[in-house]
């Protein structure tokens, strides 16, 4: 074998040998991982428990009828509305609704007098339901048992003077009457057998409307709007009461444009109002979502607006949240469009859901009710995509989280870990005040008596150090201090690589090998060298 040959053999083997060496030797597994955390804050997460539409159903005639109001417990669901509106008989109407029934209807019974009445609003204790309606002489409320049978009505006359009788709500056997008498706000009490108590008006020189009533205990408070008193053109107006009918306070909350309330609903000590506001920089309308305390303390307030004429109707709340139901022209809508606008109890929007958009039809909501985790709206509906025309009676039921949502937990990055970090992610809610997160080596199923692993304030966590094992985890939503349902579970493999049990490095086999190979050669070529001076 000649020089030439015998080199390139010598390489050829340390070559060999290197490639097995770095075949053979143990890898740091670890950096098959990620060096830096992925940018978690980009996933798209699925919105736990929207608001969607579950039915929806319309009932009337060849004229226009509406639905002005509702009212739900847990079997049924009550609607008050007119029939024949554009006749010279209008009806009050009461419709039963299943809630099982798919938005199935039991019955409806009319009441008209004179030159007939229009139905406006009704309240139920869950045995008996009253209804409240306007004639051209007087202010109707008429009590129902659950079947639709009249027990009793009773008038209130109006001796030729303007009024209507917009809300009614009970406390016990007590129920009250709000609207409006001649230009000032009412307000009448009524005992469980249709007898009258007393009537108060409200108002200055003038112009002055009660638009809703709630209460609770023996406070009683109404709502609506005053153009005699505040800062403007008109104004907000609550008014508080006690069970006797003496004033305790007034509040008028406005701008120097127009505002003025069109519903309330309270929670304990708490009120929520919504109503209308005047835009001026793009004179339109915006809706007005506002909450006082009990004793007439502003605690915050919020405006919603698109570009275009938005207003509100309705408003339920509960411990929570709140609800409001509402029209948009925005969106590049064509005609009023139904919105439906979620609030937390401290004022931070949810959600905010457009049922029906797609539909070219015509629909206005007005009254919004929720029982448990169930909304219920009603209004009226132009199913010829005219705004003026025919209108039929609709009533419409949403899903609705109403309690602390539990949060989507979505799946642990990288699963398995092969270096004990990993990623947590889960749904984010605009209304909480932090999260707790639960740990534990077996399936987590119940929290009662847990401590939470982590008190959290944002939605995510990076754990780093973990001991080879299985880990299970859950988490949940803190809302005004109350804890939620625990999420969907989760559960990470973390699977260390084995250790190397002291053997030695690759690279330092290599270049164990490398540096005698080259010494080897060193001396090989030397000896050619000595071989061809002798």
């Amino acid at each position: 074998m000649n020089r030439k040959n015998r080199l390139y053999f010598f390489f050829s083997l340390i070559s060999l040998m290197i490639f097995i060496i770095a075949l053979t030797s143990p890898m740091d597994e670890t950096l098959l991982l990620p060096s830096v955390s992925p940018d978690i804050s980009s996933i798209n997460l699925p919105l736990a428990d929207p608001t969607y539409l579950l039915w929806e159903t319309s009932w009337g005639g060849s004229n226009l009828d509406f639905a002005q109001d509702v009212w739900a417990d847990q079997y049924y669901i009550y609607v008050c509305g007119t029939l024949d509106a554009d006749t010279t008989n209008p009806k009050l109407i009461l419709a039963r609704y299943s809630e099982w029934g798919g938005g199935y209807q039991d019955w409806n019974v009319t009441w008209t007098i004179g030159m007939g009445v229009y139905g406006n609003a009704v309240w139920s204790n869950s045995y008996f339901i009253y209804t409240a309606g306007t004639s051209s002489d007087n202010l109707v409320l008429i009590k129902w048992d659950s079947e639709g049978n009249q027990i009793w009505n009773t008038t209130w006359y109006l001796g030729g003077n303007y009024g209507v009788a917009h809300s009614v709500w009970g406390i016990e056997n007590e129920i009250y009457l709000s609207g409006v008498y001649s230009h000032d706000l009412l307000l009448i009490k009524w005992d469980d057998y249709g007898s009258q108590i007393w009537n108060r008006t409200w108002g200055g020189g003038n112009w002055e409307e009660g638009i809703d009533v709630w209460g609770i205990n023996n406070e009683i408070y109404t709502c609506g709007s005053t153009s005699s008193y505040g800062s403007g053109l008109n104004d907000t107006l609550i008014v508080k009461w006690d069970s006797d009918g003496n004033q305790l306070w007034n509040r008028s909350w406005g701008t120097p444009y127009e505002e003025y309330y069109t519903s309330m609903f309270g929670f304990d000590t708490s009120l929520y109002f919504c109503g209308n506001i005047w835009n001026e920089t793009d004179l339109t309308t915006d809706m007005l979502i506002m909450k006082w305390d009990s004793d007439g303390n502003e605690l915050w307030y919020q405006i919603w607006s698109l570009p275009e004429e938005d207003k509100a109707y309705s408003i339920w709340a509960n411990e929570f949240y709140v609800f409001v139901c509402g029209t948009t022209l925005g969106r590049e809508a064509e005609y009023e469009k139904v919105v439906l606008a979620k609030y937390s109890y401290n004022g931070i929007l949810v959600e905010t859901s457009y049922p029906k958009w797609n539909d070219d039809y015509h629909y206005i909501p007005k009254s919004i009710f929720a029982y448990n985790n169930y909304l219920y709206v009603c209004g009226g509906y132009n199913g010829s995509a005219e705004i003026s025309g025919d209108y039929d009676l609709y009533l419409l039921k949403f899903y609705s989280y109403s309690t602390p949502p539990a949060p989507y937990f979505t799946p642990i990055e990288p699963n398995p870990s092969l270096n004990g970090t990993y990623y947590l992610n889960w749904q984010y809610f605009p209304e909480s005040e932090g999260y707790h997160l639960y740990r534990d080596i077996h399936p987590i199923l119940d929290i009662s008596g847990r401590i939470p692993y982590k008190i959290l304030t944002s939605n995510s966590l990076i754990e780093t150090g973990m001991e080879e094992g299985t880990y299970f985890y859950v988490v949940t939503c803190i809302v005004k201090g109350i804890e939620s349902e625990i999420s969907n579970p989760r559960v990470v493999l973390v699977d260390l690589p084995d250790p190397p049990d002291n053997k030695v490095p690759g690279y330092n086999i290599f270049l164990i090998i490398i540096i005698p190979s080259l010494a080897l050669f060193i001396i090989y070529k030397n000896k050619i060298k000595g071989r061809k001076t002798n």
